[in-house]
């Protein structure tokens, strides 16, 4: 014998509890200029095509939009609340829900909080170093030609701004007084404020200049927010650079000062050039729960006759810790051979030196990787790679 029980009912909620903003956005932090799409559509209790969502973007008057899906870019930053409203009709009742999220829009110059110091960045550091005293200065130099001769002046113009069309050319504008501004066409850019600017002018580019006696100096600023000074000074073959101030590396700022110590061993003019220089390098670079102490050896030798052969000698003896773990890098070396600027006699390449956890530790090293187009230098720390040079084969 069966019987047939009825159910009883469920206890059924508030109505306005059937109704609840939820907003979706695709990120909740970046650099200016920051897009982010906002989705109301997964709010409960709405029907997307009879319902209605109104944002208000918190950027003031004239900030607000209505529709589920919206996109919004902050050109601006800072902390910015975003407002959702969501309504419905339900069972003949009008009903409506709010919600918000916070938006932190970054600075374009402002390191990304959400990066981490990695061990592997220890010699990436030291080669940005490298890149700011050579590089950037024959840069600085060649910007202080270029400008002085789209100015027509005889003394040297080392304030202005100078800028690269989309098809490669640069143009100069006299628009500025206390600086020389670098914008290239991928929206990045240099700014160099000299303070001495001593050089051979008989040299025909930056690079040749740094090879002869000088004095320079200048605070450097970039769009990635690297701000230094830099002091570059040759008398008689004896050279000293020094580097001070935040470098900004992998989305992080870190205290740079270090010291750079050399002597020209040979410099013959043309017809031919036997170029040597050897150095060595110290000083620190930090960050929070980062610390790099810098010993370093560097040998740079160029012949040029019929050929131009380089031979780069990057000797490291470098000690880091990093949230409360020491590295080393203890006889480290680098060694890379060119003729004309393409990679010969890999007989000679060394590419070596293991790094210590502890100071026995093995946890990983220096070594070569070869592609089909390109010999790769690579360190590797705790299965993390970086590629701290990529020379290319053909």
């Amino acid at each position: 014998q069966t019987t047939d029980v009825s159910p009883q009912p469920s206890p059924q909620p508030e109505t306005g509890s059937l109704l609840k903003a939820v907003i979706k956005a695709s990120t909740l932090e970046g650099k200016a200029p920051l897009s982010i799409q906002f989705d109301a559509s997964n709010s409960t209790g709405i029907d997307a095509t009879m319902d209605s969502a109104s944002w208000d973007f918190g950027e003031g008057a004239g900030f607000s939009a209505t529709g589920f899906k919206q996109d919004h870019v902050f050109s601006q930053a800072g902390t910015f609340t975003v407002s959702l409203k969501v309504q419905a009709q339900l069972k003949g009742q009008s009903l409506q829900d709010e919600t918000s999220v916070t938006i932190r829009v970054l600075a374009e110059t402002e390191p990304d909080p959400s990066a981490r110091v990695k061990p592997e960045v220890a010699l990436a550091l030291s080669l940005e170093r490298q890149q700011l005293e050579q590089s950037r200065a024959e840069l600085g130099i060649d910007a202080v030609a270029f400008a002085t001769t789209q100015s027509g002046v005889t003394t040297l113009v080392s304030t202005g701004t100078i800028s690269q069309s989309a098809n490669g050319s640069f143009s100069y504008v006299s628009d500025r007084t206390d600086a020389l501004e670098l914008k290239f066409s991928d929206s990045s850019s240099l700014t160099y404020r000299f303070q001495n600017l001593n050089f051979d002018l008989s040299q025909p580019d930056g690079q040749r200049a740094l090879r002869k006696d000088h004095n320079l100096s200048f605070r450097l600023e970039t769009s990635e927010g690297t701000k230094v000074d830099i002091s570059l000074i040759q008398q008689r073959g004896v050279y000293q650079k020094t580097i001070k101030g935040i470098l900004v590396k992998d989305g992080l700022a870190f205290t740079v000062n270090t010291l750079t110590q050399g002597n020209v061993i040979s410099d013959i003019n043309p017809p031919g050039v036997d170029f040597e220089v050897k150095e060595s390098i110290s000083g620190s670079i930090t960050a929070t729960g980062f610390s790099l102490e810098l010993n370093e050896t560097f040998a740079y030798h160029l012949v040029i006759f019929d050929n131009a052969i380089e031979d780069v000698k990057h000797q490291f003896n470098n000690r880091w810790t990093l949230e409360g773990k020491s590295f080393s890098l203890p006889n480290g070396l680098i060694r890379r051979i060119f003729k004309n600027a393409k990679p010969v006699e890999l007989d000679n390449w060394t590419i070596s030196g293991d790094v210590l956890l502890n100071g026995s530790e093995r946890v990983g090293g220096l070594n070569l990787e070869q592609t089909v187009s390109s010999l790769d230098t690579v360190l590797t720390i705790e299965d993390q790679k970086r590629i701290l040079f990529s020379d290319k084969t053909f």
